[in-house]
């Protein structure tokens, strides 16, 4: 992605705080010590607990977390940030500079991406008790997908399916629902095409039912 690393962290059931930390320090130590270029991805609903929001609140208004590195992560932190400056050629010896270095290192390579569906009042709350995420972020907001984007993002998701029948005849009553869509057309994009249609037409009742019964899905 633009030349840069992903990095996504794997909640399970049993992903603790802890847990984070260690992706916290994973992330850091390939941006700030490695000169990696990465971006964070990181989706709402990985946040757990009240304090991923923080963590995550302070290390886009600082470039770091304090109490992330101690004891002996701290001493092996401070070695491997030497190296790296070295090999930029800096000679930095103390701690103080080393971890000034550090920092400045994770705000230049580590971009965050938090991507988040929330409610109106949702937002605002946000807003208010993780500030960095709005005044360091910049905001991307994703309207309704065009039937090409769905019909392409289905494509990629199925492209490592075994879907291929030689012999498949296109039934009567298929809908078709991207107008681009390759005449008459092979199993899989006879697939690809159906899933554009059943999510447009869930979308559309789901709006019906948000409308009339005021729910929403």
């Amino acid at each position: 992605m633009n030349g840069l690393s992903v990095y996504q962290i794997k909640v399970h059931r049993k992903y603790t705080g802890e847990d984070f930390d260690e992706d916290l320090r994973t992330v850091l130590r390939r941006s700030g010590c490695k000169n990696e270029k990465i971006a964070f991805i990181m989706d709402e609903s990985n946040v757990l607990d009240s304090g991923f929001l923080e963590r995550m609140n302070t290390l886009l208004a600082n470039g770091e977390v304090p109490g992330l590195f101690e004891g002996d992560e701290y001493a092996t932190l401070m070695t491997q940030c030497k190296e790296g400056a070295q090999k930029e050629g800096l000679m930095l010896d103390s701690h103080e500079e080393l971890y000034k270095w550090f920092t400045s290192q994770v705000i230049r390579n580590l971009h965050v991406v938090f991507t988040m569906n929330p409610s109106s009042e949702g937002l605002k709350d946000r807003a208010a008790t993780s500030p960095a995420l709005f005044n360091r972020c910049v905001l991307n907001w994703f309207g309704d997908w065009s039937t090409e984007a769905l019909y392409q993002v289905g494509k990629e998701f199925t492209s490592k399916m075994d879907l291929e029948k030689p012999n498949y005849i296109v039934p009567d009553y298929m809908p078709v629902v991207y107008d681009k869509l390759p005449q008459p057309p092979s199993h899989r994009e006879a697939i690809v095409n159906s899933c554009v249609f059943v999510h447009q037409t869930l979308h559309q009742v789901g709006s019906v039912l948000k409308s009339t019964y005021k729910t929403q899905n």
